[in-house]
């Protein structure tokens, strides 16, 4: 225990240290970090908020306001729209909203995603949304309807 006593331990820890170049920390710039995290911190809190806030599905409803009687499309909504989400649209090119039915506007979100894609749950309704977005097309009569319920099994069975 005496050969301790004296001994800065807070200085000892520092001067052990060194960066990932061979430097002394102490060497590094003293904003270097702080700038850095200023820099991701928008870009984590976009990809948090995609991740938890994003869905995207085939919907399928009746509806009476169609002739077919049904409104079938796929579609990618958000439950909450964060600073950072309306962030994420508008750089995109996007008017930020909460529903996105559109084939290119869904097709520019799946392009902006496609690195995080894999974290977004439910994955089978975004899997779904990449493979018939712009093939599934809203039906007008009751054998398009058929048709559509079809491709969305076959679809399915592919997952």
């Amino acid at each position: 225990m005496d050969n301790f006593e004296g001994v800065d331990s807070n200085s000892s820890v520092t001067n052990s240290h060194s960066g990932f170049s061979g430097r002394d920390s102490d060497t590094l710039p003293i904003g270097s970090n702080q700038e850095q995290n200023e820099r991701i911190t928008p870009l984590v809190l976009q990809t948090l908020s995609l991740i938890e806030y994003m869905r995207a599905d085939i919907v399928c409803q009746l509806s009476i306001e169609r002739p077919c009687g049904y409104l079938i499309r796929p579609q990618i909504w958000f439950l909450r729209l964060t600073e950072s989400i309306v962030l994420h649209l508008t750089s995109i090119g996007l008017k930020p909203q909460k529903r996105y039915t559109k084939a290119s506007d869904i097709t520019k979100i799946i392009h902006s995603i496609k690195q995080i894609d894999s974290m977004i749950k439910p994955r089978r309704g975004l899997l779904l949304v990449k493979q018939l977005n712009g093939i599934l097309r809203q039906p007008s009569t009751h054998n398009e309807v058929l048709k559509a319920f079809e491709m969305i099994e076959q679809s399915l069975e592919r997952l």
